[in-house]
């Protein structure tokens, strides 16, 4: 998906395919730094990543049936910003496959 990404709009902007895979993957690579030490990444008009902590629960193992503990973790999350909202809404519409 990354590559697709990069060779669908690298001829856009005029890089070579090298420059723009080093400024996607420095760009994943930051978003990783930056939720591995806890932070916030907001991107504007777009959204926010951000860790969540999700705490330990009950849930029922689909293979088996059976009651297990779920352990407390950590994951990381996006919320999508209202502009970004607005613009899917608008450009794909709802109920559209």
């Amino acid at each position: 998906m990354k590559k697709d990404l990069i060779v669908k709009k690298v001829k856009e902007i005029g890089l070579t395919n090298d420059e723009a895979k080093n400024i996607v993957e420095l760009f994943f690579k930051i978003i990783k730094d930056e939720l591995s030490a806890g932070n916030e990444v907001k991107i504007s008009g777009f959204g926010k990543f951000y860790v969540k902590s999700r705490k330990e629960r009950k849930t029922k193992s689909p293979r088996t049936g059976r009651e297990v503990i779920t352990p407390a973790r950590k994951e990381a999350s996006l919320k999508f910003s209202e502009n970004f909202k607005k613009f899917f809404h608008d450009k794909i519409g709802e109920g559209n496959s």
